[in-house]
């Protein structure tokens, strides 16, 4: 298995009226974080945050923060950190 990120399905989504789908594949056993930031570099929300085995990983974002409030239309950048490795891909919601 390699370090990946897949890029999110529906894309561009629409938070209320569906999820997107991910996933992210690590190699070995080990830490790994999922972090949406805003534009701003701000964190909007932890997809995950604890210790995965090998192999791929599904996620699903519901277009909400921390907070559980609706985010606003925009890009938003999508982050996987495991050990020395980072991924990231951009996802759009649209309203």
């Amino acid at each position: 298995n390699d370090f990946s990120l897949s890029q999110n399905y529906a894309n561009p989504f629409t938070p209320g009226v569906g999820t997107t789908q991910l996933s992210f594949a690590v190699p070995v056993v080990a830490p790994a974080t999922v972090i949406i930031y805003n534009q701003l570099g701000e964190v909007v929300n932890t997809l995950f945050n604890g210790n995965v085995d090998v192999g791929t990983h599904p996620l699903k974002w519901d277009g909400k923060d921390q907070s559980g409030s609706e985010v606003p239309s925009g890009t938003y950048l999508c982050k996987l950190i495991s050990g020395e490795n980072s991924s990231t891909i951009k996802m759009t919601v649209s309203k």
